[in-house]
């Protein structure tokens, strides 16, 4: 007997996890390029776990609370129209 395979999103987990960058990169929709510059400027928390670079994630979700955040002050929301 063969278990099928079921998509969970984060949520279904809970509690805090941790992530690998293709987790981080699928989350936000960012590419590989821009976070690890936001890990080369600081702007991003991770830390190496064996040879894997790996993210907890409240510091993803800090990281794009910023990010949204300075795209409010920079007035670009008002520019938008939804």
């Amino acid at each position: 007997m063969s278990r099928k395979k079921v998509e969970r999103s984060l949520e279904d987990l809970g509690g805090p996890l941790i992530l690998a960058i293709e987790d981080v990169m699928k989350l936000t929709g960012y590419g590989q390029g821009k976070i690890e510059r936001a890990i080369k400027n600081e702007e991003l928390v991770s830390f190496k776990d064996g040879g894997s670079r790996r993210f907890h994630s409240r510091d993803v979700q800090a990281w794009t609370w910023e990010l949204r955040n300075k795209g409010l002050e920079s007035g670009f929301a008002d520019d938008v129209e939804i």
